[in-house]
């Protein structure tokens, strides 16, 4: 079995680092090469033109609105409902240059609070192996060029509303193989989603250019992600991510690879993974993610025998029986995290593994189909049906228990939004009230709170003298 990692992650983006060759040449990480880029999709028009091309019958569609309410103020006058004269300047059409009108666009992150600019396009690094990899031949030039048509090939088909810039392979850096894919998250919105709560039109576009907004058309929903080994919350560019993972794990495995997933084998300590997660957890997340996706492998492999041979049955055996280990052990790995308020909350490995076990029990699933075609009066047929429903069921139970810990935990957050609610009403009140000193409410309260504080520090230490 060749297995090979896979990472994929979300870039900046940059047109001219993806396909200037003028301007790689001056670059530091950049050496001489025949063949420097390889572009998957032909980059005959720079992403300006492209996006103002998708943009455009959308502009044409406002446009045709403007007139038409230009008209309709017209008549309105004629027939006298009307006295002033409808003005052009008050129904003007959008320029076709869109990208210029958006180039400075920025919107207030709900988390930082910050001004952030809003990126023309997004883009995704899609990366193969390591540099050792690459360097060993394990994974080579010619195998990373018919990967990624493949990967680009079936993003296209499954996500029609994410318009392929462009995508290129880049052979004159060093390290690893890896693919730029820039993107425009593009979705028309339907006449249900053209009007505004009291069913008027909406005014603008009848386009949506945001990247949630478009998953969220494409009937996503959050999920948590196991390949970057962070406590966070579910969200969902993690799904587009998973589902990317799989097409490029079909790709691999038409080259002879099985994927595993680009979790590191070992933490730099100058890289923290999450701010309140421990080294041994972060450690015992990564190395039960590959275990899993190991043994995972082992299983495809006998899927993908012609038949399945008696070793072929034991060593399905063992890697079932692995599984089973590795979910029980992450089920007894407890857990704590901070939310976005600084509260610590109960927490375990499961969000992180829930995307992973569904995929895993829908493999299980696959090979025992395949199994049950073979005779059944197949000596070896009995054990392994019974260790299937053992290993099924102990999926479920791990699905239920991950259910009934979600439960507590947005039971957890609730209270303590309650919480900090009340807080921060009492201190508003405390605030408004002043003594004859100008003290206010809250100040008298700190200052009758230490007293309680040193009376008990007080307490302590003649309850600790009595003691002797």
């Amino acid at each position: 079995m060749k297995e090979i990692s896979c990472t994929i992650t979300a870039g900046e983006g940059s047109e001219q680092h993806n396909h200037d060759l003028e301007y790689r040449a001056g670059l530091e990480h950049v050496h001489q090469r025949d063949e420097p880029i390889i572009e998957f999709v032909p980059y005959t028009k720079s992403y300006t033109e492209q996006i103002n091309d998708l943009m455009k019958p959308f502009i044409d569609e406002y446009n045709e609105r403007v007139d038409k309410r230009y008209q309709e103020a017209w008549e309105r006058y004629n027939s006298g409902q009307i006295k002033s004269k409808p003005r052009k300047r008050d129904y003007q059409k959008m320029s076709y240059d869109y990208c210029a009108q958006h180039s400075d666009d920025f919107i207030k992150n709900p988390s930082t609070g910050k001004q952030e600019k809003i990126p023309l396009f997004r883009s995704l690094i899609i990366g193969l192996g390591d540099k050792e990899d690459r360097e060993s031949g394990k994974i080579t030039e010619a195998q990373a060029k018919r990967i990624f048509p493949k990967v680009i090939e079936a993003f296209k088909e499954k996500f029609p509303d994410l318009k392929i810039l462009g995508a290129t392979l880049h052979l004159d850096e060093e390290g690893f193989y890896h693919c730029h894919l820039d993107y425009k998250p593009l979705m028309k919105l339907e006449n249900e989603n053209s009007v505004d709560k009291n069913g008027k039109t909406l005014a603008g576009l009848h386009v949506s250019v945001s990247q949630d907004r478009v998953l969220q058309g494409m009937g996503f929903t959050p999920e948590q992600s196991i390949i970057n080994g962070r406590d966070k919350a579910p969200i969902l560019f993690n799904t587009l991510r998973n589902k990317i993972y799989l097409m490029t794990e079909k790709a691999l495995s038409e080259e002879g690879f099985r994927l595993q997933y680009g979790v590191s084998k070992k933490k730099e300590p100058e890289k923290d993974s999450s701010k309140n997660q421990r080294m041994e957890d972060w450690q015992a997340a990564q190395d039960a993610a590959r275990e899993l996706q190991h043994n995972k492998n082992v299983m495809l492999d006998i899927i993908a025998e012609d038949e399945v041979s008696p070793e072929g049955f034991e060593a399905f055996a063992k890697a079932t029986s692995k599984i089973e280990t590795t979910l029980s052990e992450i089920e007894r790995q407890p857990r704590s995290r901070m939310n976005k308020d600084n509260l610590i909350v109960p927490f375990k490995l499961f969000d992180q593994m829930r995307t992973f076990v569904k995929s895993l029990s829908e493999t299980v699933g696959h090979l025992f189909s395949y199994i049950e075609k073979l005779e059944e009066a197949n000596e070896y047929f009995a054990p392994f049906k019974e260790l299937w429903e053992k290993t099924q069921n102990g999926l479920e139970a791990f699905q239920r228990k991950y259910n009934n810990l979600r439960e507590d935990y947005n039971e957890v957050i609730a209270e303590n939004k309650r919480l900090r609610r009340a807080v921060q009403s009492r201190d508003e009140f405390l605030d408004s009230i002043h003594n004859s000193d100008n003290k206010s409410g809250k100040e008298m309260y700190q200052e009758y709170a230490e007293q309680q504080a040193q009376q008990r520090r007080q307490a302590q230490s003649r309850d600790e003298l009595d003691l002797y």
